[in-house]
């Protein structure tokens, strides 16, 4: 193995992805929603993530029980803040609840981050860990 391959190998360890730390983390955040087992309660933002793939995590649903007074901002960046930590990729597809356009939550997502999907991921969106 000549020393290319070596460098190559180690910098892949050291930007190795952890969805499941990340998972655990997020949902260490909040306490499980009693009506809906899969969804984690957030400082009254319901939010629903789970493991996408070895480098990914998915979020299902990010909900506030109270619109517009930033909890739902709060608790996304705490899920990006956590998902950059390990390494890992945020995939979603926004789908607007209530009476919420669906331009007006693809522009939050956007101006926190996230950017249009591409190749096998068109319809959503994407966050992108920092390069180090």
């Amino acid at each position: 193995m000549n020393w290319y391959i070596t460098a190559i190998i180690k910098l892949k360890k050291q930007e190795s992805a952890s969805p499941y730390n990340a998972l655990n983390e997020i949902k260490s955040l909040g306490k499980q929603n009693p009506l809906n087992p899969r969804e984690t309660i957030i400082n009254d933002v319901k939010i629903e993530v789970s493991v996408y793939d070895d480098h990914a995590i998915w979020l299902k649903s990010i909900e506030s029980m109270y619109k517009r007074q930033g909890n739902g901002t709060i608790a996304l960046r705490k899920i990006i803040d956590i998902a950059n930590k390990n390494n890992v990729i945020i995939y979603l597809d926004p789908m607007p609840f209530g009476d919420m356009k669906s331009r007006d939550l693809v522009r939050w997502y956007m101006d926190n981050g996230f950017v249009r999907g591409k190749e096998d991921f068109v319809a959503g969106l994407i966050h992108l860990p920092p390069k180090n």
